[in-house]
This record gives structure tokens, sequence and C-alpha cells, in this order.
């Protein structure tokens, strides 16, 4: 059975898939360089999971740091990467509850980086916090 937290990231990849421009290239944590032929791309994964202050005995709510990067290759990949990451926003903020399985989703910071690829490249990461709850005992149990 998965963790709550991973339910909660094939749901975001799941969201963005065909509702921006980068198509159906979203994929879950690639640690394989993306082909040329991929770009525009969407890499969905997480930097941390951390707790908060529980609720009661076994309530336990938790904040996922959720790294929406958007891969881009042109002359001015920031500019690439923009409509892109509007899009991923409202895609997210469709139901920021991704149906239950949250509490909000909370956008956080927007930080691009810049690499010299076989033609300007640049990733823009898109940062959103997600509340959500689980049993301290049981992170696979909903509320």
């Amino acid at each position: 059975m998965s963790t709550l937290r991973e339910l909660l990231l094939q749901a975001v990849q799941a969201r963005l898939v065909g509702v921006t421009p980068a198509g159906d290239h979203v994929f879950r944590s690639r640690v394989i360089p993306l082909e040329r032929s991929l770009s525009p791309a969407i890499v969905v994964r997480w930097s941390s999971d951390s707790p908060r202050e529980k609720l009661s005995r076994d309530l336990q709510p938790r904040d996922l740091t959720l790294l929406v990067e958007v891969l881009t290759r042109g002359d001015v990949p920031d500019e690439l990467a923009d409509p892109i990451v509007v899009a991923a926003h409202a895609a997210l903020f469709q139901d920021p509850t991704f149906g239950g399985l949250a509490a909000n989703t909370i956008p956080a910071d927007v930080i691009f980086e810049a690499d010299d690829a076989d033609a300007a490249a640049g990733v823009t990461t898109a940062i959103f916090t997600i509340r959500y709850l689980t049993r301290a005992s049981d992170p696979t149990a909903r509320n």
C-alpha cells in the first residue's frame, strides 16, 4: 500500500498531464536526462515531508514540499517556461485538496536555473506546500 504522500504525488502528476503546454511529458522523479525531443517537460518530485504539531494522540498534520520542475530549451528558456508554470499552477488549484487527499495547497517560491546543454536549457521550479493529515502510526491512513 502506498503512503498518502505518494498518492498525492501521483494525483499531481495525473492533474498536470495534458493540461499544460508540456502535454504528456510529465514525469515522476526522472533521474535520466531528458532527450531534446521531450522538451518542454515537467518533472514532479518532492523535497521534504515534515510533520507538524500533532492534533491528537495519533492525528498527524504534515507539510509536503512539492517541486514542479519545468524543463525548457530555447533562446530564452525562462520565457518558454512561463506559460507552462502558469498552466500547472491553474491545474493544481482546480482542486487544491486533490479530491480530499489534502487539506490545502499553498504556493511558495518559483526558482529558475539556466544550463548550457546542447542548446540553452533551463529548469523553472515552482514550489508548493501541500498540507495533509495522516495517522502518526500509519502513513498510509487518511485522517
